[in-house]
């Protein structure tokens, strides 16, 4: 937690020395560039900055990735066939939704070329 009042890196809100997370939009006061990226993301696709949480209109959530994203994003192993998935968590009312947020192309190729998604997923199992 820092020991200063400080400006959320997504919102630009003024924030207390007080609170670890944005009062406003939930972002973590040491937030990565990933979760920047990931907010940004959910802002445009799935939740409006005016309406919120789908269940109280509360703009506050948190985020996990369903993997590391540098591993996934910047490692040498890029990934073939997993899709990554982020969750939404109001902060609220503890709203939960799972999003998918990137998709390898050649998982978008199968997916275009069979009109369907990889059903089996044995590679997860590392």
């Amino acid at each position: 937690m820092p020991k200063y009042r400080w400006l959320c890196l997504y919102c630009e809100h003024d924030n207390s020395e007080r609170t670890e997370f944005c009062a406003h939009c939930g972002t973590s006061a040491t937030a990565t560039a990933y979760e920047i990226e990931a907010r940004e993301f959910l802002a445009k696709k799935i939740l409006s900055d005016e309406e919120g949480c789908s269940k109280c209109s509360n703009t506050a959530h948190s985020i996990e990735f369903s993997e590391d994203p540098w591993e996934y994003f910047d490692s040498r192993q890029s990934p073939l066939l997993r899709a990554m998935y982020i969750t939404i968590k109001c902060k609220k009312c503890q709203h939960t939704q799972k999003v998918e947020y990137a998709v390898p192309t050649l998982r978008k190729l199968y997916r275009r070329l069979f009109n369907q998604d990889i059903k089996s997923q044995w590679w997860l199992k590392r």
